[in-house]
């Protein structure tokens, strides 16, 4: 809601109070706009230059921290050594600890 603080008296004042105001809420929407496309055009090229990334390289292994041979492109429901809220195990530390 648009408040006008009246100082005179009179409709023409009135009339120019609510434009200059329109005027503000016009020129506050255009820059918020600006700000927000800015902001999205960032993320998307985050975005991208992250699948880029995690397409062609493999896990690592949340204990060891070796490279694992699972791409982190594979589907969790096709892992071997994958652990639901801990991550992705190799061969050997999976075999040791079969969770």
């Amino acid at each position: 809601m648009r408040c006008v603080k009246i100082l005179g008296v009179g409709s023409h004042k009135i009339q120019m109070g609510i434009l200059d105001i329109n005027k503000v809420m016009l020129n506050f929407e255009k820059n918020m706009n600006k700000v927000n496309i800015a902001e999205i055009e960032k993320a998307e090229e985050r975005l991208k230059s992250s699948l880029v990334n995690t397409n062609d390289s493999y896990e690592i292994c949340i204990n060891c921290k070796s490279k694992t041979n699972i791409l982190r492109s594979t589907n969790i429901d096709h892992r071997y050594g994958y652990v639901v809220g801990l991550g992705q195990l190799c061969i050997s530390c999976y075999k040791k600890n079969p969770f």
